[in-house]
């Protein structure tokens, strides 16, 4: 926790990333509704006006979906979110990458369960977990907010969505969550670049570097969209290293 501060202090002096990025969806579109209001909740994190500044969540699928819209299922993860600068630790998360909002959990003055989501105008960056986020602006001036392993001098970037199309099963006629899905990326020197599998990976290398890169991937056994985060953060401090500028 101590060093995602320390690069957090680092990442919030650098102006955002800026990118062109698009997402094809194949699947059938459907209208989904998301109802917001806005709303002072009752105590979250003591009486913290950051945390108690945002928009009830309330999202309605059509009725009879299969799945959810979150990244680590439907129940609320531990998590962190860094709001203007400010640390807060401990608290009830879940991302819904299909509406790419993330949602805080609260118990009102009786006991009751809410849902807050949280606003971009604060949020400098989040945890799910030991999954770490922060924010990419695409040309579009849209603020997303993805994951990364490493930092902004090198590292990998995923961008997580989910899409909803009508069940293709035998019989079916509801409508279902697709798993979660990411596009991966390359981010160096601040800059993203895209990548598909190991050979699109090593083309973003000059060519000087490429039989570096190759020894170091052979050496961690890494499957670019098949590893888990803590071997990619192994290969990731690796190469950081070797490719330092």
């Amino acid at each position: 926790m101590f060093q995602f501060l320390g690069f957090l202090h680092q990442h919030l002096l650098i102006k955002h990333v800026v990118l062109a990025f698009f997402i094809g969806l194949t699947m059938v579109p459907v209208e989904i509704f998301c109802q917001e209001r806005t709303v002072v909740p009752d105590t979250i994190y003591g009486a913290d006006p950051l945390l108690q500044n945002g928009k009830i969540y309330n999202f309605f699928p059509p009725p009879g979906t299969s799945g959810n819209p979150y990244l680590n299922g439907a129940d609320f993860v531990d998590g962190t979110l860094v709001l203007r600068g400010q640390v807060y630790q401990n608290l009830p998360l879940k991302y819904d990458i299909f509406n790419k909002v993330i949602v805080l959990g609260y118990h009102n003055e009786l006991g009751a369960q809410g849902q807050l989501i949280v606003s971009d105008a604060f949020l400098d960056a989040f945890t799910l977990g030991d999954m770490k986020f922060i924010p990419f602006t695409g040309v579009d001036s849209v603020i997303r907010y993805d994951q990364i392993i490493g930092d902004e001098a090198f590292g990998i970037v995923y961008s997580w969505y989910k899409l909803i199309a009508l069940d293709t099963r035998l019989g079916a006629s509801n409508h279902v969550f697709s798993d979660p899905k990411k596009n991966a990326m390359l981010i160096r020197n601040q800059k993203l670049y895209s990548f598909k599998n190991k050979r699109s990976f090593l083309r973003l290398f000059a060519s000087d570097e490429r039989e570096k890169l190759k020894s170091i991937i052979k050496k961690h056994k890494i499957k670019l969209h098949r590893a888990t985060d803590y071997q990619m953060g192994l290969f990731v401090s690796e190469c950081s290293k070797t490719f330092a500028p």
